[in-house]
């Protein structure tokens, strides 16, 4: 673990990890440091969080990313929200940076790193969807 210059009881680094109170924040690959998306009590930005994912951009010299969602269309996001999938899309997203931290995925090049995260998140909601059917259909055939 890493502590900072300033900052040093509420921001520290973990491995490639960024994390601003006890919250992952960002994650560096590479020379970048990415924006993850977060949850904190319910808040999901934050000017003091802000101000620790700029500092540590400018004391390790990377270059800010900002977090982007998966491009899945509306449609198929509207279908999620039937069965209230899109808390497990969101959860997905911000879990598979946490799952794929010092892996092979990891050390990818940038842009290797994101075609490969969206590849897992885009088979991780597949997957998902799938046993979201095989359980209706089970659901219907046994009165469930």
């Amino acid at each position: 673990m890493k502590t900072f210059d300033r900052y040093k009881q509420n921001l520290k680094q973990i491995g490639n990890s960024i994390y601003s109170y006890d919250t992952h924040v960002a994650q560096i690959q590479g020379n970048k440091l990415h924006k993850l998306k977060w949850n904190a009590k319910g808040k999901t930005s934050s000017p003091t969080t802000s101000k620790h994912i700029n500092y540590v951009a400018n004391e390790l010299n990377l270059d800010i990313v900002s977090w982007k969602p998966l491009s899945i269309p509306e449609h198929i996001l509207d279908g999620f929200a039937e069965e209230e999938l899109k808390v497990f899309y969101n959860s997905i997203t911000s879990q598979t940076a946490w799952i794929v931290h010092d892996t092979e995925v990891d050390e990818l090049p940038d842009d290797e790193y994101q075609d490969c995260f969206h590849y897992i998140v885009k088979r991780t909601l597949e997957m998902l969807l799938e046993l979201h059917k095989e359980n209706k259909a089970t659901q219907k055939k046994y009165g469930s």
